[in-house]
């Protein structure tokens, strides 16, 4: 019997290269479980955004880990890097700037 869960966990040097490759394999994993295209663009679009995010503000050389877990109803993404981390809740209680060329991702994994 095979399991319901497909599993996509590693650790890799930070770097955007790698996140493409990654999201290759992610997508690849998905393309079997014909999800629908909108939540396979959703799920692609939240793991890229976390791990370029690891990759730019991680500490330079250093590595991000990744776990994700698709289930028969929900994904579930968990992305580390060796950097300090940051007040993610004083940022989101900040008012969005509709202007901003970026830092939206926080935003992206909310909705």
């Amino acid at each position: 019997m095979t399991s319901p869960f497909q599993f996509l966990n590693g650790s890799f040097k930070a770097s955007l290269q790698d996140v493409d490759s990654v999201c290759l394999r992610l997508r690849a994993l998905m393309a079997d479980r014909l999800l629908a295209s909108r939540d396979v663009f959703a799920v692609e679009l939240l793991t890229r955004e976390a791990l370029t995010n690891a990759v730019r503000y991680g500490p330079e050389g250093g590595h991000v880990t990744l776990r994700f877990r698709l289930g028969c109803r929900a994904a579930v993404l968990s992305v580390d890097d060796e950097g300090p981390g940051f007040d993610w809740r004083a940022y989101l209680a900040r008012p969005e700037d509709d202007e901003a060329t970026g830092g939206r991702g926080l935003r992206i994994y909310r909705a």
